[in-house]
């Protein structure tokens, strides 16, 4: 039975996704509750293209659009703003040039109710272009935050990959940083951990359709935003690690500042230019170097040693290889 009021609020955080922003509205818009009972949040992040007019035209077409504008300031600040205009019950990110599945959001507030759950995962391999009676979404038992984050690592650190409870999001205050790329790896993971009661599906079926664009943050080049991002995620997550109780917890997050220290020395590798003023630029943005070896192999735990220990060492090693492998191919 659905209760009365506004059950959903999904947020979109809308910049230059004109060939994408129909299909992605037109999915949350074919569902299987009334539109009186869901919101879509779309904030237009000063784009430059025509999807503001795309909005507005399919805002006269749908009674339950919200359009806000606001000058770009990046995705972090678009998802903030759109929290704080929300009144659903739970709050689901959904990215402009992405799509849900249809009719899906009566059996999602069905399953969030019936198990009081402060997160849902609905990401998974297989997308479900469309949910009905005689789809088959058992579910895996109800766990805490803390056994979900461990038992699944990694986890999808998307904010679209889950279906949260508002109430439980604005309580703890949690925000994503601004002005920095990977804000999801750095927030996500967080919230997860402190959530009381959270599952998801057993087959690794998915509500959610995620679309990789040539032009995506993913795929752009490394710059100071992404490093900045980098460095945040290191920072918070040591910072994190010392803060919770548990050991499980603790190490999954030095594991993670670990992991993030080293993927960005590596890319900071192999630019083609500038490389040891930006890794220079990384080094002195972190707080505390994170110490955690978490590789399988004897060679692979000697690796990250020098990884996370030398860092300059190791990347000077690595381009000294490079050059005398590419002398000796052009004296062949």
């Amino acid at each position: 039975m659905i209760e009365d009021g506004m059950l959903f609020s999904i947020i979109v955080a809308a910049y230059n996704v004109q060939d994408y922003i129909d299909d992605c509205i037109a999915s949350c818009e074919h569902q299987d509750i009334d539109r009186s009972y869901y919101e879509i949040i779309v904030i237009n992040d000063g784009s430059t293209d025509g999807t503001l007019d795309r909005v507005k035209e399919l805002k006269r077409r749908y009674s339950n659009i919200k359009l806000l504008c606001q000058p770009n300031q990046g995705q972090s600040v678009a998802r903030n703003i759109g929290v704080k205009e929300t009144s659903g019950k739970y709050i689901w990110f959904v990215d402009s040039d992405d799509r849900i599945s249809k009719n899906c959001l009566g059996r999602i507030y069905k399953i969030m109710e019936e198990n009081n759950l402060d997160a849902f995962s609905v990401v998974g391999d297989k997308f479900l272009e469309e949910v009905n009676n005689d789809t088959d979404m058992s579910l895996r038992p109800v766990v805490k935050g803390v056994t979900y984050l461990i038992d699944n690592a990694p986890t999808v650190a998307a904010p679209w990959g889950y279906v949260f409870k508002r109430q439980f999001w604005q309580e703890r205050g949690f925000s994503f940083i601004s002005g920095i790329y990977y804000e999801d790896y750095q927030l996500i993971p967080i919230v997860l951990s402190q959530c009381s009661k959270i599952t998801t599906f057993v087959d690794r079926i998915s509500c959610y359709d995620y679309i990789s664009r040539p032009s995506s943050t993913m795929n752009s080049p490394l710059n100071a935003r992404k490093i900045n991002g980098y460095i945040s995620i290191v920072n918070t997550h040591m910072q994190y690690s010392k803060e919770v109780d548990s050991e499980a917890l603790r190490n999954y997050f030095e594991v993670s500042s670990s992991y993030c220290f080293i993927a960005c020395i590596k890319k900071i590798l192999w630019c083609t230019k500038d490389m040891r003023s930006q890794l220079n630029r990384f080094l002195e943005g972190i707080d505390e170097r994170p110490k955690r070896v978490y590789a399988g192999t004897f060679l692979g735990k000697v690796k990250q040693y020098v990884e996370l220990r030398f860092p300059i060492v190791y990347c000077a090693m690595v381009r000294a290889l490079i050059f005398l492998l590419g002398r000796g191919k052009t004296h062949k």
